[in-house]
């Protein structure tokens, strides 16, 4: 009986999570990602595709995705574009009075978490598949290396924005494999602190506040990751996201070691997510 119960819990928090994840992807807010692929497309694939263009030679098939997760200018627009698509996280209406006594507040939260992390997966995922999707004509595997279009231009052709989307920075220190998973891993924790600070600041009753610190979080970080400005910038989560900025060209070593940004998110999630459940379930209103 005792099992039947927690079954049948387990399958409404999942359903109230999967209703929030329709409405949301279904909404009008996500044009705003199609302006971001837009975007992406101007500055990092047709940069991408001159380089093949100028080298006579194809990307590697996670190079794409890397250049992505690794520029400066998408990891500035990706969280505020996320923080517009999820301005309203979580939503607050007139059912919120059926659905909170019929999951409880528990359930209710765990449901806003599973939601968000869907919502930021499907982002990152969506960005990705764009990305590559973009340049499938002129990528391959390249048994898991490097492509000579991204280690020889760098030697070979002048320095600027164009030709610094991946640098001696990333490829000599690590595979194309484990930076992309680093890289994927780094940014969805950003992109799920971003939900665990809205959910905070939302039970707290400050939606707008948490809104407005998550975009100055964004800018803030974004500029002192610019300028490289240690050890301050690694005190915001964009920082944390580029793999090149904990590594020298040349020589071995980290600034800042990988597992310290793991940590860095795991302590950041726990603890917004952790308040934000105190708060709530010390709350006498619904949220």
């Amino acid at each position: 009986m005792h099992k039947g119960k927690r079954l049948s819990q387990l399958h409404r928090v999942w359903g109230m999570a999967s209703v929030e994840y329709k409405r949301w992807i279904t909404s009008t807010k996500m044009l705003l990602l199609f302006l971001m692929i837009v975007y992406m497309k101007q500055q990092l694939i047709e940069p991408l595709l001159e380089l093949t263009e100028k080298t006579d030679g194809n990307l590697q098939l996670l190079e794409p995705s890397i250049a992505f997760m690794g520029s400066s200018n998408m990891m500035f627009f990706l969280p505020l574009i996320y923080l517009l698509v999820m301005g309203d996280f979580p939503r607050q209406d007139s059912s919120l009075c059926f659905v909170m006594p019929r999951v409880g507040k528990k359930g209710w939260f765990i449901g806003q978490i599973l939601f968000s992390v869907g919502a930021a997966l499907t982002v990152l995922v969506g960005m990705l598949f764009f990305t590559t999707l973009w340049c499938v004509d002129r990528i391959y595997w390249n048994n898991g290396k490097w492509s000579d279009a991204v280690t020889k231009y760098y030697q070979e052709v002048d320095n600027n924005f164009k030709f610094s989307l991946i640098t001696g920075r990333i490829y000599n220190q690590m595979d194309p494999t484990p930076a992309f998973v680093h890289s994927f891993c780094l940014v969805l924790g950003m992109l799920v602190m971003i939900s665990a600070t809205l959910l905070l600041f939302s039970v707290l009753g400050k939606k707008t506040a948490g809104f407005g610190i998550c975009g100055l979080y964004a800018v803030i970080g974004n500029s002192l990751a610019i300028i490289e400005s240690k050890p301050f910038m690694w005190f915001f989560p964009i920082a944390h996201t580029q793999i090149r900025l904990r590594h020298e060209l040349l020589f071995d070593g980290e600034s800042m070691p990988l597992y310290g940004s793991y940590l860095y998110f795991m302590v950041a999630i726990f603890v917004l997510l952790l308040g934000a459940w105190i708060v709530l379930k010390k709350s006498k209103k619904i949220i």
